[in-house]
């Protein structure tokens, strides 16, 4: 990954990890480079609302309920929050570069074995130690 990339996966993870939606989408809409005549409205409510949906979410301590442990689980989860990103890049006409992909593979892959160990880590506030080590 680029420098330029990593630059603006971590302003992702920081406006993320504090729960600034606005900035999170802004630096998301950089990564995906969408080309000049996509029509991004509806791509950005749609987006916005799986950002919103899965901060929300971080702090939904239903994961020790059996019940509900599943899906509440798969919904808090990094890899629900990406499935449902790129279902709604895909839904707009809009693709992301392979290497972007990659890393998001990877990231999807380390959240579902970190839930899987601990189901009550909150990932927002990992975001936060992280982003705040690079300072």
């Amino acid at each position: 990954m680029n420098a330029d990339l990593k630059q603006k996966n971590l302003a992702f993870l920081s406006a993320m990890s504090s729960g600034n939606v606005d900035a999170a989408y802004v630096a998301l809409l950089s990564i995906f480079d969408p080309p000049s005549y996509v029509a991004l409205g509806q791509f950005e409510s749609a987006l916005k609302q799986n950002l919103e949906d899965w901060l929300l979410l971080q702090n939904d301590h239903r994961t020790q309920e059996p019940a509900v442990w599943y899906e509440t689980l798969r919904r808090k989860s990094m890899a629900g929050l990406i499935a449902n990103n790129m279902a709604t890049v895909r839904r707009h006409g809009l693709y992301l570069p392979d290497i972007v992909v990659r890393y998001y593979r990877a990231l999807t892959i380390i959240d579902v074995i970190l839930l899987e160990l601990d189901p009550s880590v909150n990932i927002r506030e990992e975001f936060q130690v992280f982003i705040n080590s690079r300072c």
